[in-house]
């Protein structure tokens, strides 16, 4: 079995390879099994309240099996269309347990409680719990529900397995959870309201999403970076409130992105936006971008500057 070095956020290939700049930065140095399952690693303090809850929905009952990592499997043997099902597991000793989730191939498994502020693995009602997943691999066969991942605080990485089912990330997915760096897999087409409010540093927008959506990181005083490897456009709030961006990347843009309003961009009069030299003057006297065009730096000088 292929094992992968988990240190941020990011993407998963099928043959075992970090890509999409997933595999790089600080971590833990924490390893899970890449082959298309999904893996939640867990760290049990000793503690009382040593009970696990998952909180999922799928297609079919019977679909998918969970392995607790102390020689406990079941099934998860519930399926509803329209609210999600929970599994409750109570670990006897602390350490670290990995959890495998394995979903049949004609199956899909959607991870999440459904619940206003709550994630996969219970709302702040659950307390303690909440601090237990260290690492996760978001495995094929799997989407994300809702607030899946809402204030996991404690993460050190997320990775998908590529080709990832994961197409939306919805309001408040990921709002304040210990994500760091975010690569987004090709599949996502869709993300919502404020779902990476919180601890992101550094996103990488994939080349398939056509527009950011409203406020996805509003308020992100942690945000350091963003790349668009495509030509996405920027929706009203999207980085509103993000000040201490320093670069905002469109290398790889074909047209100028539409740009809601100023406030859109976030940053500060100190962010540099690096955009192709050929659409410079295009990019400068475009609507809302002309009022930030101090901001802008062709790649061919900053790649020269960084060289």
């Amino acid at each position: 079995m292929n094992t992968i070095r988990l240190n941020t956020i990011g993407i998963l290939s099928g043959g075992g390879n970090a890509g999409g700049g997933g595999n790089s930065g600080g971590g833990g140095g924490n390893t899970l099994p890449n082959d298309g399952n999904t893996y939640i690693e867990l760290n049990i303090p000793d503690i009382k309240e040593r009970t696990v809850h998952i909180y999922y929905k799928q297609d079919y009952a019977g679909g998918s099996t969970i392995d607790w990592g102390d020689k406990s499997v079941e099934n998860l043997d519930q399926a509803n269309a329209t609210t999600s099902s929970e599994k409750i597991h109570h670990y006897a000793s602390p350490g670290t347990y990995i959890i495998k989730i394995q979903v049949n191939e004609d199956n899909t498994l959607y991870l999440g409680s459904g619940r206003s502020n709550g994630s996969f693995m219970g709302d702040y009602t659950i307390g303690a719990p909440l601090s237990f997943p260290r690492n996760i691999v978001i495995g094929r066969n799997i989407k994300l529900y809702k607030t899946a991942l809402y204030n996991l605080r404690f993460l050190s990485s997320i990775q998908f397995f590529q080709p990832s089912m994961v197409d939306v990330l919805e309001s408040y997915c990921m709002s304040d959870a210990g994500i760091g760096e975010l690569s987004l897999p090709d599949s996502i087409t869709s993300l919502g309201e404020r779902c990476f409010y919180g601890g992101i540093t550094k996103l990488v927008i994939n080349k398939n999403l056509q527009s950011t959506g409203p406020s996805i990181c509003n308020s992100c005083q942690l945000l350091s970076e963003v790349i668009f490897e495509g030509d996405t456009d920027i929706d009203t709030g999207a980085f509103y409130g993000a000040a201490y961006i320093r670069i905002i990347s469109f290398k790889n843009a074909t047209r100028v992105p539409s740009l809601a309003n100023v406030q859109a961009i976030g940053g500060s009069s100190q962010t540099k936006i690096i955009i192709p030299d050929s659409l410079y003057d295009e990019w400068g006297s475009a609507t809302n971008w002309s009022s930030i065009k101090s901001r802008l730096v062709k790649k061919s000088e900053w790649d020269t500057l960084n060289a």
